[in-house]
């Protein structure tokens, strides 16, 4: 069975910044994980993988760059015990970008 985290960032009339997805935790053995990003994600509209070692409490850390662009089955190296999640960087008004983390279990 997967272990998912999916949803949507939508800003409606005034653009946003800074909401957070659901924490996706690695179960152990697991290091691969896959990335999902559609809809309105662009130069100006992206959002940033980040994670967390269940030691560090709330020391998240970005993942490489913020992504803007599309993403389909995109790879994620993981490791047991870490967690991740997404945050929206920049948006414009009216865009709408889907999301989904997923690690098999």
């Amino acid at each position: 069975m997967a272990q998912k985290i999916m949803g949507t960032f939508a800003t409606g009339l005034a653009p946003g910044a800074g909401a957070t997805s659901d924490s996706l935790m690695i179960p152990t053995g697991k290091t691969a994980a896959v990335l999902n990003i559609a809809g309105g994600i662009d130069a100006s509209n992206t959002v940033q993988l980040q994670k967390r070692a269940a030691t560090t409490a709330n020391d998240w850390s970005n993942v490489g760059g913020a992504y803007s662009s599309a993403q389909t089955d995109a790879p994620i190296t993981v490791a047991a015990g870490e967690e991740f999640r997404l945050v929206l960087v920049t948006s414009q008004k009216e865009k709408a970008i889907s999301y989904s983390l997923s690690v098999e279990s």
